[in-house]
């Protein structure tokens, strides 16, 4: 079954970062591991560093690090409608140009 879940962080608060999004999915834990670029943390693997020891693909600097996950706060809004198709709903970004 479907859920909406709204994913928001008080931790990255620089500019060019997300502050929430709401995401389509089954769970809250995988709510809770998706980045609102759209991409889950659990799906990477140890071969996903670069040469510096840097995490490849997980833009924490637009988020949060994924070791800190465990502080996003995952919100149930409710049950999705069937035509709803998983993945992000809307974000909200904080850009400065």
């Amino acid at each position: 079954m479907k859920n909406l879940y709204l994913v928001s962080q008080d931790i990255n608060h620089k500019s060019n970062t997300y502050d929430s999004f709401v995401l389509c999915c089954t769970t809250e834990a995988e709510a809770r591991a998706t980045h609102p670029d759209g991409y889950v943390a659990y799906d990477f693997t140890d071969g996903d560093y670069d040469e510096n020891g840097c995490i490849l693909y997980w833009r924490g600097h637009w988020w949060v690090n994924r070791n800190e996950l465990d502080k996003v706060t995952v919100r149930f809004l409710g049950k999705a409608s069937d035509s709803e198709a998983y993945g992000i709903v809307c974000s909200s970004f904080n850009a400065l140009y």
